[in-house]
């Protein structure tokens, strides 16, 4: 896997996109820590992403991180991840 993401990028997530989530990480081989975030029905809003893989993130971290490293919805994630593998 191209390295994609140098450091921590928070990523928040509407309800019902924790499936185009999944569905991204598999097409673009992301590393799942937990599949098990992916195969339960609760819906999960905050998540960490990195070259380890993605992950949950808590509130107390994501409000550490510089704004411009936190990523708003699959779309634009799936728009930053093709910027970094051209």
């Amino acid at each position: 896997m191209k390295k994609l993401f140098n450091e921590m990028y928070g990523l928040v997530i509407n309800d019902g996109e924790k499936s185009a989530l999944h569905n991204l990480c598999v097409k673009y081989n992301i590393p799942i820590t937990y599949p098990e975030l992916f195969s339960d029905s609760t819906e999960y809003n905050l998540w960490g992403i990195n070259n380890d893989g993605i992950g949950l993130l808590g509130t107390f971290m994501m409000n550490k991180l510089p704004k411009d490293k936190i990523i708003h919805g699959v779309k634009e994630l799936e728009l930053y991840i093709q910027s970094k593998a051209n």
